[in-house]
């Protein structure tokens, strides 16, 4: 990974509880571009005393987003009402509202959902009999394996803004590290069919998120783990 620029490392100092209100000397382009390629833009915007214009306009967007998949999830939850499935909500459909002041600053760009995995069949059929979910790329459901750790669909409701949904029993695919989910799901605290994960189970489940994913690494992610 190359060495951060003057501006992210100003970027990160903002970041830090102690830094929020400090005012840089960074040009406000060069600072939301590099806040922007680390996804927390809109964070950046919500905690800055006097965000620059594009910092407004990124937390605009984000709370669009944000009300966008908050308003999919409420389908979701009427589906699954209906169908009894447990289910547990991840990363930042979890965290936004326990870890950040804004929660529609902590950008999401979908939806990640944890089920037991006997459910897992249950919960997708539920949806895709439901109108506005598909499968990805129109797939039909195949052969429910052990192997398959998650689904994922698509959902298009009255606005024309698609919402890809990710319904997972497991998210560690590490060889010699296995996570037993039968244990995380005894260790969560529930309200109805609606489970809450125990914190340490949370923070495991976080970074397992972080160290497998394929795409660039936000900082928004390292937040979320240092708020844990």
């Amino acid at each position: 990974m190359p060495a951060p620029t003057s501006a992210e490392l100003e970027l990160f100092s903002r970041l830090r509880p102690a830094h929020l209100a400090s005012e840089g000397a960074h040009d406000p382009d060069e600072l939301f571009d590099a806040a922007h390629r680390w996804g927390v833009a809109p964070l950046l915007g919500a905690l800055s005393p006097t965000p620059s214009p594009r910092l407004r306009q990124a937390l605009l967007v984000a709370t669009a987003q944000h009300l966008l998949l908050s308003t999919t999830y409420r389908v979701i939850c009427r589906c699954w009402e209906k169908a009894k499935v447990l289910h547990a909500p991840l990363k930042g459909l979890a965290l936004g509202s326990k870890l950040y002041a804004s929660p529609q600053a902590r950008t999401m760009c979908d939806l990640d959902i944890l089920v037991p995995h006997e459910q897992l069949q249950r919960a997708t059929s539920a949806l895709l009999d439901a109108p506005g979910f598909s499968l990805k790329g129109g797939m039909r459901p195949g052969p429910w394996r052990r192997a398959q750790k998650d689904v994922c669909l698509v959902y298009q409701g009255a606005e024309a803004a698609k919402v890809l949904v990710e319904v997972h029993y497991r998210l560690d695919q590490f060889k010699h590290l296995r996570l037993d989910y039968g244990e995380i799901w005894q260790r969560a605290s529930r309200e109805g069919l609606l489970a809450q994960l125990d914190a340490t189970d949370e923070l495991i489940l976080t970074a397992y998120h972080l160290a497998r994913s394929n795409y660039p690494v936000r900082f928004i992610w390292f937040l979320d783990v240092y708020g844990l």
